[in-house]
Formats: C-alpha cells, sequence, structure tokens
C-alpha cells in the first residue's frame, strides 16, 4: 500500500476553504510542519502508515490530510494558535477535537479518528471519549 498523497496548502487564498473544511462532515487533519524540521519528518510518514493501517478509511472520502508549511504561511499558523512544530489538528463539524505536537500519540489520533468515522456512519454526533 502507497501513502496517501499529501496535500499541501499553498497560499493564503486557501485559507477561505479550509475554513469551510473545518466545518464539514468529514474529519479535516492538518499536519504543520517546517522544512529545517527532522522531527516533520520523521513523523509525518509515521502518520501516513497509521492512516493506511485503519484499513477501510480512505482518504478524501473518510478523512483529508493537509499539510501546512508553517515558516510559508504564518498567519495560519497564528490563527490557529499553532507555535510548535510538528502539530497535528483534527477539526470535525467545525470543532477541534484533537491536538498533539511533537512527539505524537498515533494510537491515540487512529482512535479518535476511528470513533468520528464510525458515528459518522451510525449517527451524527462526537462520541465521548
Amino acid at each position: 500500500m502507497n501513502p496517501p498523497d499529501v496535500n499541501l496548502l499553498k497560499n493564503e487564498m486557501d485559507m477561505h476553504s479550509l475554513k469551510s473544511s473545518m466545518e464539514g462532515a468529514v474529519p479535516l487533519l492538518l499536519y504543520f510542519s517546517a522544512d529545517p524540521c527532522t522531527v516533520c519528518h520523521a513523523m509525518l510518514p509515521k502518520l501516513q502508515k497509521t492512516l493506511l493501517e485503519m484499513g477501510s478509511a480512505e482518504e478524501g472520502q473518510d478523512y483529508h490530510l493537509l499539510v501546512i508549511e508553517s515558516e510559508k504561511l504564518p498567519e495560519i499558523c497564528g490563527q490557529l494558535l499553532v507555535f510548535t512544530v510538528p502539530t497535528l489538528l483534527i477539526f470535525w463539524e467545525g470543532r477541534e477535537v484533537l491536538r498533539e505536537s511533537r512527539f505524537m500519540d498515533l494510537k491515540q489520533i487512529k482512535r479518535i479518528l476511528s470513533q468520528i468515522i464510525e458515528s459518522r456512519n451510525s449517527e451524527p454526533g462526537f462520541l465521548e471519549e
């Protein structure tokens, strides 16, 4: 299996569509990275592998993964209060449901995302932790 494609937020004009995606029924995973960050480059493939291991979860249908290069888009980082990289934010139905930074708990990310996908397939609303 190949890792999901990495979608990059390329410019400030994408912020409107980003805000729209945050409100959506499909979970949005925002991965904040930076070029000189070695931890960022090590964590992204691990995150992608974790997402692939979810089996039936498909990029684009069950979640969207978007990589934001913090040094190129500092305004977005500021608006979302991201001050360190790597940081992963998961948004669902307009709410931030998870924030992980630096050394991320991949099992927790997988568990939260699985709960969201499962609840989307059954009934609306967020499953309590």
